[in-house]
């Protein structure tokens, strides 16, 4: 089974810690992860310049991280945006993925038409020019904010996520909604069990997509 690293690109100690507990139920019998912390980076990323420094971050603890215990099969930085994945890839030559590319992946399973539901109102400003490119062929409909960040996202959340989705479900006609950000992991049950649609949570996604790219990679190193 694998090993995989979990990689929080922002500093906040409890963000890693909803990660970990948010990603171990999602994990085969036998596998392992491992959350690592990048302590030089941005309290919050939710903008170009927090997240040019969470990239730098990022790739620094991964870089501490594996001179000690390189012993990993891949490598999902945890963020709904690219910071860096292919930099992180070439310098750790294992299979990688993000939180917004495996989600992203996820949805077109379902069909073209998604939304996605988020923390933090500057998202509606971000994700439109990050999703554009990786669309390939599926259709954005909506992007619904909480007021809240992610880091900020203690408990009482679930509500609220399940409320976007069904308005986003019947207003926006979507075949798929993605609860998207590391802050978010492990809070689309509640929209799961009320939406008539599915939801994809993006930590789950993530880990998804990266065991898929793990065997992938397996098949061929031995062909």
């Amino acid at each position: 089974m694998s090993r995989l690293l979990l990689v929080n690109p922002n500093s906040s100690a409890a963000v890693s810690r909803g990660l970990l507990a948010a990603a171990l139920p999602l994990l085969p019998a036998g596998s392992e992860v491992v959350v690592v912390t990048a302590g030089t980076g941005p309290e919050y990323i939710g903008d170009r310049e927090t997240m040019r420094l969470g990239a730098a971050a990022a790739l620094a603890a991964i870089s501490e991280k594996m001179a000690s215990d390189a012993a990993f099969d891949g490598i999902l930085l945890c963020c709904f945006a690219d910071l860096g994945t292919d930099a992180v890839r070439e310098h750790s030559g294992l299979p990688a993925s993000n939180l917004l590319d495996a989600s992203l992946a996820l949805a077109r399973c379902f069909g073209p038409r998604f939304s996605i539901v988020t923390a933090g109102q500057q998202w509606q400003g971000l994700l439109p020019d990050m999703v554009a490119p990786r669309l390939n062929g599926g259709c954005l409909a909506a992007i619904h904010t909480l007021p809240a960040t992610g880091t900020e996202i203690a408990g009482g959340i679930d509500e609220a996520i399940a409320d976007l989705g069904l308005r986003s479900h019947a207003a926006d006609r979507v075949q798929s909604i993605i609860v998207g950000g590391a802050g978010l992991a492990g809070r689309a049950k509640v929209a799961a069990a009320r939406v008539a649609v599915p939801v994809i949570d993006s930590l789950h996604a993530g880990i998804l997509v990266l065991q898929a790219l793990i065997a992938a990679y397996a098949g061929v190193s031995t062909e």
